[in-house]
């Protein structure tokens, strides 16, 4: 067994999940939920650590999240209920607003600052575009998005 040991994060949003990363875990990383299921989840992992007598000190956050910027919402809503509508075959439109990062570097900049603000301290930021337009997202990431967290401190 190698020494360290390569952190585990565990994966999930049902009770389950979140009681085996409490139990269990180096790390936790949710998806398709709001902020404010996330620190409940945060809240029920936390507990599940106490029950089993565990520190969670040096336990990792996280949150993959589908995100889209664009210059403006409406803009990057349409390419991310289409582009994600087709990976899996349904109809992501209901789901936009309840899930996605969409809209201009700050309107996703205040979208996940209600994670942050929920505990999370990592983001997997899955970029939700046409294959052409991929390195420009990331790029938009890097220059307009990341330098707005790059001086704050959260855990």
């Amino acid at each position: 067994m190698q020494k360290p040991a390569p952190p585990i994060w565990v994966g999930g949003r049902s009770d389950a999940a979140l009681a085996r990363a409490g139990r269990q875990g180096d790390g936790w990383i949710s998806y398709v939920v709001q902020p404010e299921r996330y620190k409940q989840s945060v809240t029920k992992i936390e507990a599940a650590a106490e029950a089993a007598g565990r520190s969670l000190a040096g336990f990792e956050k996280a949150h993959l999240t589908f995100i889209t910027v664009g210059k403006d919402y409406e803009s990057a809503e349409r390419v991310w209920v289409d582009r994600l509508s087709k990976r899996y075959a349904q109809d992501f439109g209901p789901l936009a607003r309840k899930y996605g990062i969409i809209g201009t570097p700050a309107q996703c900049a205040e979208q996940l600052q209600r994670f942050i603000d929920a505990g999370c301290s990592h983001f997997v930021l899955d970029a939700i575009c046409d294959a052409a337009d991929e390195a420009r997202q990331i790029e938009i990431f890097a220059a307009e998005l990341f330098p707005k967290f790059r001086t704050r401190r959260w855990g």
